[in-house]
This record gives structure tokens, C-alpha cells and sequence, in this order.
């Protein structure tokens, strides 16, 4: 059996240290408003563990296949390599399931992604390949040929993508103008959100300028929203 490891963030760079039981990342940069959660590889359970790092306590526990390794994140994704069952599972970090389940080589082990999250390399301990993963299919677009029991990742360099957080409002009357209630977007980093457009629509856009613009990119998302109709009040006038 490999030994098992943890991550550790510091500021803007994350490392490996080889450890004894679990793996975990941290998705936060500078602050913690936006995603304060860490993922626990459970590689005797076959589930990944969610953390609440504000209180240190566990607020879910996903099953994942079988013999859970490394974890990588993508915006709002999370990777999962899974050395017994040869796949990566694909986790929404907003709703804590499973939306995808990717075949890969024997026994993989280590992950990381592209800084813009546009790819998620996975190394196969077992076929001495590594799998590169298209995030916005969730399918293997290549394999490589590498050396012998290939084991774990480095990071890429380049701008990150921030992480923006911001829950569907609930539906608002026709007319109502639309304030911090609805436009209330977080992210990860510190920035400055642009709402397009204001009011009056059924989709919201929000683009966020991160402050630190060397190590991130500007980062846009959207939110629908339903505009409810009300009933006109007629007065007579006689």
C-alpha cells in the first residue's frame, strides 16, 4: 500500500506533505466567506468527509468509489480519485453529490487541475499513465505514457479562477427593485461585483474583478431569477 497524504494551503500555494491516512484541500485563498469547507479522502470508507473548518465540525459524508485517494478542486467542482474502483468522482461542492463518474487508469492516485479548471490531470498508479479529464464534459481526452507507478501531481502556475458562491433568490413581484438580497454574491478572494443588470430580468449576471488581478482572473456567473405577476387594482370613478 502507498502512503497517504495531506495538503496543506498556504497563502496562494498548496503542498504535499506524505502522511498516514487522508488527503485534504482547503478551497480558500485569502479569505473564508466564500467556500469554508475541507475534503477528506476516507480511503478505508470510500467516502469523502466535508469539514466546516469555522466550527471543525463534519457537516456531510459522501459515498465515492472505492478507496478514496486525492482530491483536486474546480471552481465548483471537486475530483476525487478513487484507487480501488479505477474512476474519479465528480462532486458539486454546492449540493455535496455525485454528478459524474469518470473511467480512468489502474489505480489512480494523484490529482490536480489547470489554474483556469479547464483540465484535471490524474496520475494511474497501477498503469503508469495519466488521465487528462475535460471539466466541462467530465471525459477523458488523453492519456500519457510516463514512468514506472506514477504517484502524484504538481501544481500548475498561472491565474486562478476565484470561486464565486451565490444561491438562486427567491422569487421577487413584478416591479420590485432589486437590492442586496438578491445581489449578494461572494467569492473567494477579495474584489469588486458588477450586477448585470440591475433589475427587471429573469437571469442575473454578475462579473467579479478580483483585487489581486496577477494570480486571478475575472470570473463571471449567473443566477436565474422568477419575476412573479401582480394583479392590477382598478378603481372606479364615478
Amino acid at each position: 500500500m502507498f502512503n497517504m497524504g495531506k495538503y496543506i494551503m498556504s497563502k496562494h500555494k498548496l503542498y504535499w506533505i506524505a502522511l498516514g491516512s487522508v488527503s485534504m484541500i482547503l478551497m480558500l485563498m485569502n479569505i473564508v466567506s466564500a467556500y469554508p469547507y475541507g475534503y477528506i479522502a476516507n480511503y478505508g470508507s470510500s467516502t469523502v468527509s466535508v469539514i466546516d473548518i469555522a466550527t471543525n465540525k463534519v457537516t456531510a459524508t459522501v459515498n465515492v468509489g472505492g478507496l478514496p485517494y486525492g482530491v483536486a478542486v474546480t471552481g465548483k467542482y471537486l475530483y476525487v480519485t478513487n484507487y480501488g474502483s479505477n474512476t474519479v468522482s465528480v462532486l458539486s461542492t454546492a449540493t455535496n453529490s455525485i454528478i459524474a463518474t469518470v473511467n480512468v487508469g489502474s489505480n489512480p492516485t494523484g490529482v490536480t487541475a489547470t489554474s483556469d479548471g479547464t483540465k484535471v490531470y490524474v496520475t494511474n498508479n497501477g498503469s503508469n499513465t495519466v488521465s487528462v479529464i475535460d471539466t466541462a464534459t467530465n471525459t477523458v481526452t488523453a492519456t500519457v505514457n510516463v514512468g514506472r507507478y506514477p504517484y502524484a501531481l504538481g501544481q500548475f502556475i498561472g491565474k486562478s479562477a476565484p470561486i464565486i458562491t451565490w444561491n438562486q433568490p427567491a422569487d421577487s413581484r413584478y416591479g420590485t427593485i432589486l437590492n442586496n438580497i438578491q445581489l449578494n454574491a461572494t467569492a473567494s478572494v477579495p474584489g469588486t461585483f458588477v450586477y448585470n443588470p440591475s433589475s427587471g430580468t429573469i437571469t442575473l449576471n454578475v462579473t467579479f474583478v478580483p483585487k489581486d488581478n496577477v494570480n486571478y482572473l475575472q470570473t463571471s456567473t449567473t443566477v436565474p431569477i422568477n419575476i412573479t405577476t401582480t394583479t392590477p387594482v382598478l378603481e372606479i370613478i364615478t
